[in-house]
């Protein structure tokens, strides 16, 4: 039986241990480890146990409707790996009172085979998860379509923050250091605050408020020292919304999108588009993500999709698709049409040579007598080109063999 089990509380609390990390990851991997962590608690509380090495399994499907796409499989491997890389950090207090911080690390192992992903977390973690009462647990809280909708890193931590502390309607407040860590951010980025501000917190801020679909809104409070901004904190209101994506018809257009597409996106592309041009505008925004990687420039895929969606490069992409296919197709049919020409002179040239071998084996079974007079009857019929003449009384003399070479057999299949 498995040893971690939740333990009974009538404090409401959440897993402060899970919030307060640092976010030096990808938005991608960092939504892959919230999964694991959805997932793990499910499985404990189903009385699925892992296996003898400690893995615990989801299906690709199960992750695909989670990202509301199918990831490469080489790709989920190497986010894995990356993510099997980073460490956190959080403080725990101890039997004696004192606090104590403890490195650990997001994912110890991992596993990726074609219909599956096995993963091993942290203890500390999964006993995190446990100990928050279903009606504070964050993912009760945290609607995941709507987290999933952001395709910028820092606005999902932000809306994640946010929804944990979305009961008190305000988050903790943090010095801009202990912001700067909590984003994962490195000395060297954003360093000046006017970089971090616009980057960082307005403008994802910002998107959060405008989505369509945010179940929150937000308010950044700044203390200031003078003209210094010191800290801050987040100020929440609850918005009571209606997911506009309920009669989302079922498709596989988006399935090749390598980041996640906002729902209410996906409806407003359906609702103008066809669902070839939809796949079709996807492939070229892919094709045109991995020149850049090429190119090792930075490819931000969510803002590519945005800019072919709006200028409709499926169109394009279809019509020079069409044409390759078409040029494709004249090329098969030549290339067949040449296979035929050399199939029907191969069968004209293996007739023949049956036919000669025919010949040849009806006149040696004839009577000598009879072998002379057909002789005499090539040797006649060659005086019209008297350069075989000479060669054939010549080979004559020699022995009858000479009749199964050309031109001599051609001439011998006329007289049987």
């Amino acid at each position: 039986m498995n040893k971690l089990i939740p333990k009974k509380s009538s404090k409401l609390k959440t897993p402060q241990s899970l919030i307060h990390i640092n976010h030096n990851m990808t938005i991608l991997q960092y939504k892959y480890w919230i999964i694991f962590l959805h997932h793990i608690k499910k499985q404990i509380m189903d009385g699925v146990e892992a296996d003898k090495n400690g893995y615990q399994y989801i299906s690709f499907d199960e992750i695909s409707k989670f990202l509301g796409y199918t990831p490469k499989k080489s790709e989920v491997y190497a986010d894995l790996k990356r993510l099997r890389s980073y460490s956190v950090e959080y403080n725990v207090l101890e039997k004696d009172g004192e606090k104590a911080k403890v490195i650990d690390g997001f994912l110890y192992s991992a596993s990726v085979s074609s219909k599956r992903v096995g993963y091993v977390l942290p203890p500390v973690f999964i006993q995190a998860m446990l100990d928050v009462d279903e009606k504070s647990n964050i993912f009760q809280l945290l609607n995941w379509e709507i987290f999933n909708s952001f395709s910028g890193k820092y606005e999902a931590i932000i809306y994640k923050l946010c929804k944990d502390y979305e009961g008190v309607k305000r988050t903790p407040y943090m010095t801009v250091d202990e912001f700067r860590e909590y984003l994962g951010l490195k000395d060297e980025e954003y360093s000046q605050f006017k970089a971090l501000n616009r980057s960082c917190i307005s403008n994802p801020v910002k998107k959060i408020n405008e989505s369509l679909i945010s179940d929150i809104s937000i308010k950044v409070m700044f203390e200031k020292e003078g003209r210094s901004i010191k800290g801050l904190y987040f100020g929440i209101e609850s918005k009571q919304m209606s997911l506009p994506f309920d009669d989302l018809p079922q498709t596989k257009a988006f399935d090749f999108a390598k980041v996640s597409i906002p729902l209410v996106e996906q409806k407003k592309y359906l609702e103008t588009m066809e669902e070839v041009e939809i796949i079709a505008t996807i492939e070229r925004a892919n094709e045109y993500a991995e020149t850049l990687t090429k190119q090792e420039k930075k490819a931000n895929l969510g803002a590519i999709y945005k800019k072919a969606f709006s200028d409709r490069w499926g169109v394009q992409y279809l019509e020079n698709k069409i044409l390759k296919d078409k040029e494709l197709e004249e090329k098969k049919a030549k290339q067949l049409q040449i296979k035929q020409i050399e199939k029907a002179e191969k069968d004209k040239m293996e007739k023949e040579q049956e036919a000669s071998e025919e010949a040849v084996n009806k006149f040696k079974a004839l009577s000598e007598i009879e072998q002379e007079k057909i002789l005499d009857k090539i040797e006649e019929k060659l005086q019209e080109t008297p350069f075989f003449v000479k060669d054939f009384n010549k080979k004559r003399e020699e022995g009858k063999e000479f009749i199964s070479l050309p031109p001599y057999v051609f001439e011998l299949k006329r007289f049987l």
